[in-house]
């Protein structure tokens, strides 16, 4: 009988087959020709071994940067099949609108800058059950895998070799991805200065939101997100993808176009995003192409003492479920933090106190952007943790 592996074990296996991977840097000798470019996918050592899906947190997978003779900035996605036929993505099949393209492989849509990736396994479900269209009451007892990398430097890429592993498959719901979230954390950033903890967002890690008026994929969540806030003159900061992870993170060297505002800080070798005139500005993020964009916002918005959630949930009252200041390490705050608990056919909006001022006309999504001289927003149902920016009404309900 196979024995099936729990997720603690799962951790620590995949954790322990990490290789070193050289740190990519900012040189761009000429390639070689990649067709004959080799890179080694590890071997995860579970033999024929059953990974328990449903009981795991991550897959952890590790690789060897491509042997291109130095050190380069390839940018990699891990990607699997049921059969290991690589022909038709998920992406693409999902392109045809007449549903008759059928996949057989899908690729994960996080990024990883680095030769080693710790996937969510409710991740590793989905893109299964996207390949095989598996139904909730007709799921096998088990399924061999086969999992390889997919490394991009600029228009051209590689693939390393093809491994397998066995896994007792979890159903998941295939929705529309929610948009995929990058975090700021920084000196300047929240309550907490470099706050990284896998529960510091909100307080260390602030999200660029997703927009109201933005679409989103509805296969990986890629989109424009942004933040405009105030930044100090010398503020530091950077990018990251997990809350509680250094993994995968984007800097300065990500930013396009700086201008002689956005300067590289090299505190620590880290070409931190810095800023060399305090003053206000947006930072947007193509998360399909993973690149920075930063310009000055025009305007000197209002700063103020308080913000409220008001709705049907509180009997309308504009000075109860107060949020807290989330910005107290860059002097001025624009970002409120609280929990609210809505139940269905909630109504409300943000408001300071009293109605000074007040933020509307949202549908009943987990983000999206609430403006001024609207009507009330709709509420998803649930206990979420809130965050609203106060300058471009953006919202973002985070379930706890």
């Amino acid at each position: 009988m196979k024995k099936i592996l729990k997720s603690a074990l799962f951790l620590f296996c995949g954790l322990v087959m990490f290789t070193a991977c050289s740190d990519d840097n900012d040189s761009n000798p000429v390639l070689p020709d990649l067709g004959s470019v080799k890179f080694v996918l590890n071997e995860m050592g579970y033999g024929a071994s059953l990974i328990d899906m449903a009981n795991s947190e991550s897959l952890q997978l590790s690789w060897s940067q491509p042997e291109v003779g130095f050190p380069a900035a390839f940018q990699y996605q891990v990607e699997l099949s049921l059969d290991d036929s690589w022909t038709t993505s998920v992406a693409e099949a999902l392109a045809d609108e007449s549903g008759n393209t059928i996949p057989d492989y899908a690729t994960i849509e996080d990024i990883y800058s680095t030769c080693n990736a710790a996937v969510v396994a409710r991740k590793v479900s989905k893109a299964l059950i996207q390949i095989a269209k598996w139904k909730e009451n007709a799921m096998p007892e088990s399924q061999t895998v086969y999992a390889r990398i997919a490394a991009e430097l600029g228009d051209k890429k590689i693939y390393s070799n093809v491994i397998n592993f066995n896994v007792i498959p979890q159903y998941v719901e295939l929705l529309d991805a929610e948009p995929l979230l990058w975090y700021m954390v920084g000196n300047c950033i929240g309550t907490s200065s470099w706050g990284n903890g896998a529960d510091a967002v909100g307080t260390g890690l602030i999200p660029l939101m997703p927009m109201g008026d933005e679409e989103y994929d509805k296969n990986t969540g890629t989109g424009i997100i942004s933040y405009t806030t105030w930044f100090p003159q010398d503020g530091q900061f950077k990018l990251i993808l997990e809350p509680g992870s250094w993994d995968t993170q984007l800097n300065y060297n990500d930013v396009e176009n700086p201008d002689e505002n956005i300067i590289r800080s090299e505190d620590g070798g880290n070409a931190n995003i810095a800023f060399n005139e305090a003053g206000y500005y947006t930072v947007s993020l193509n998360t399909a192409t993973n690149k920075i964009t930063i310009v000055k916002y025009d305007g000197e918005p209002s700063v103020y003492e308080s913000m409220f959630v008001a709705g049907s949930h509180n009997g309308w009252n504009a000075t109860d479920n107060p949020l807290a200041a989330g910005e107290s390490l860059n002097g001025k705050n624009h970002l409120w933090v609280g929990d609210v608990s809505f139940p269905a056919g909630t109504e409300y909006k943000f408001t300071t106190y009293n109605w000074g001022k007040d933020w509307g006309g949202a549908p009943a999504n987990l983000w999206g952007t609430a403006k001024t001289g609207q009507g009330n927003s709709l509420a998803p149902e649930g206990e979420y943790k809130v965050l609203f920016n106060d300058i471009t009404g953006q919202y973002l309900f985070i379930a706890k």
